[in-house]
């Protein structure tokens, strides 16, 4: 059960980082053209936000029943959109002159996929869904956390 914990923590921290992330692109694109600007988050910080998540997956896999093992690919999977949303919200913000969060901006011609705030805020929650529904499997298969492989 240890590794379902360190899963759940680690996933944990993964919504919390994407979400700091996520505000400071809000916070950036809301100033644009300010002195006080900060800059956008990296790639590399991205990538380190999801450094956990691998070894604690595999724990996961590795001591507990298959049933809960196919819930936190579920969840790896909603981080996975979360952090992709995340990138596209970047590219856009990075790439616009004016900020893309602005209610009365209606049209926005990109190449890429249009990602803004809420939409990356929709992602957040449905990866903090996901990690409930592990959470609730893992409890109802408590008793199956023998240490034995999947």
């Amino acid at each position: 059960m240890d590794a379902c914990t360190g899963f759940a923590s680690a996933v944990r921290v993964v919504i919390s980082g994407i979400q700091d992330k996520a505000n400071a692109v809000y916070a950036h694109g809301q100033s644009h053209g300010s002195d006080t600007q900060e800059p956008l988050p990296t790639g590399p910080e991205l990538m380190a936000l999801a450094d956990p998540l691998g070894d604690a997956a595999v724990r996961v896999r590795i001591a507990g029943p298959k049933v809960v093992a196919e819930e936190a690919y579920g969840v790896l999977d909603k981080c996975t959109d979360a952090m992709g949303n995340l990138g596209d919200y970047i590219n856009l913000t990075a790439s616009s002159p004016f900020s893309v969060d602005n209610p009365e901006l209606a049209i926005i011609m990109v190449d890429g996929p249009i990602v803004r705030h809420s939409e990356v805020m929709t992602s957040i929650i449905a990866a903090s869904n996901a990690l409930s529904d592990f959470l609730d499997v893992a409890r109802d298969h408590l008793d199956d956390w023998n240490g034995q492989a999947a």
